[in-house]
């Protein structure tokens, strides 16, 4: 191997371990924010945008959303249609939103709207900092123990009542 080749393999391999590195202590991190909360009970929950719905479940579906966003709108069909499908459905899976990035008079008027479903508005940011959202919608997955499973970003429309179990599996990520 030439002299190049050894430099770029040696950037190659710094770059893996402070990215890569970065990436796991940070979800590291996430986790043992989120199983704190789950362990202090209902009032941390909401701190980590956690729905209280969640707890003894054993998956629970977080999706962050912002009031200005376009996808978010299109996006409410699906969360009705989740509010109402999994307590019959699914009881083993919980669901809830978190509203913020935007001024607290618009989250809390989309809190209003979006209402029954259980909902926090994160007027500081603090909630979307601690879970590293940086696009709307981020759908959440996490299990009873506060693990993230799984991350998804994106719309997922859903027309018909038929459809829910179909964005459930997608959602779930089976």
């Amino acid at each position: 191997m030439g002299p190049f080749w050894r430099l770029l393999f040696i950037i190659l391999v710094i770059y893996c371990v402070l990215i890569e590195g970065k990436k796991w202590s940070r979800h590291r991190e996430q986790n043992q924010v989120v199983t704190q909360a789950l362990v202090d009970g209902g009032a941390q929950l909401a701190s980590v945008g956690i729905p209280a719905n969640c707890v003894g479940k054993k998956f629970c579906i977080t999706v962050f959303i912002a009031p200005w966003c376009p996808v978010c709108h299109s996006c409410e069909p699906t969360f009705r249609g989740l509010y109402k499908y999994l307590p019959k459905n699914r009881p083993d899976v919980g669901f809830g939103l978190v509203i913020g990035s935007d001024r607290p008079e618009k989250n809390a008027k989309k809190q209003k709207e979006l209402e029954p479903i259980e909902s926090y508005t994160d007027d500081s940011g603090s909630i979307m900092n601690t879970r590293h959202i940086s696009a709307f919608p981020t759908w959440v997955v996490t299990s009873d123990s506060g693990e993230e499973l799984s991350r998804q970003t994106g719309g997922l429309v859903v027309n018909a009542e038929s459809q829910i179990p179909q964005a459930l599996d997608v959602i779930l990520g089976r």
